[in-house]
C-alpha cells in the first residue's frame, strides 16, 4: 500500500512539474485559456463522479473507498462519502506514533462552515522543531481532507486557556 502511495505521489509530482513547464511555454496571455481548459475538464470528470457515486451501490462504493487512488480521486472532488471529521479524525491517528516523542495531545476540535479544521496539539517538553510538528500535522489532514481551505494547528494550552480553562499537569 506504500508502495502504492509512493508511486501515486510521484506522479502528482510530475504532474505539478508539467503544468509548470506548460505554464512557462504558454506565457502571461496563453496561461490563463490553459487554466480556464483544465477547471473545465476537472468540473466534466467531478460531475460524472458524482453519478457514479449516488448510483454506486454499496459494496461498490466501498471497494472504491478501500482503492487508494480511487478514494484520492473522490476527496479531489468533495466526493467522498465519509464524514471529514472522521477523515481527519483518521489522519491523525496515523500521524500520531510519528510524533509520540513530541506530542501528548491531539485532537480535532472542530472544522468550520468556511473549510477551517481546527486541530488542538499539545506539545512536550524537550527539543524540537515545533513547527516542523505542525507542518506534519497539516500535510496528514489535508491527504485524508484535500478539500478543507486551511488546517490550523492551534496550542491546547493557549486555546483552554482562551476559554478561561485551567491545564492541570499530572505526572505519574
Amino acid at each position: 500500500m506504500e508502495e502504492a502511495t509512493d508511486a501515486m505521489r510521484v506522479r502528482g509530482e510530475r504532474i505539478a512539474a508539467i503544468l509548470e513547464e506548460a505554464r512557462a511555454a504558454c506565457g502571461p496571455h496563453t496561461w490563463p485559456s490553459v487554466e480556464r481548459l483544465l477547471e473545465a475538464i476537472l468540473q466534466l470528470q467531478g460531475e460524472a463522479l458524482e453519478r457514479i457515486v449516488a448510483r454506486a451501490p454499496p459494496d461498490l462504493l466501498g471497494a472504491l473507498l478501500e482503492d487508494e487512488l480511487c478514494a484520492s480521486l473522490l476527496r479531489l472532488h468533495g466526493l467522498h462519502p465519509e464524514p471529514v471529521e472522521r477523515r481527519i479524525a483518521r489522519a491523525l491517528e496515523q500521524i500520531r506514533p510519528r510524533l509520540v516523542g513530541q506530542v501528548r495531545g491531539l485532537d480535532l476540535v472542530e472544522v468550520d462552515p468556511s473549510g477551517c479544521a481546527v486541530v488542538a496539539v499539545l506539545l512536550r517538553e524537550g527539543r524540537f522543531d515545533a513547527k516542523a510538528v505542525e507542518a506534519q500535522i497539516q500535510e496528514a489532514v489535508l491527504e485524508e481532507a484535500p478539500e478543507l481551505a486551511e488546517v490550523r494547528v492551534v496550542d491546547e494550552r493557549l486555546r483552554r486557556a482562551a476559554l478561561g480553562m485551567a491545564v492541570l499537569e499530572v505526572h505519574r
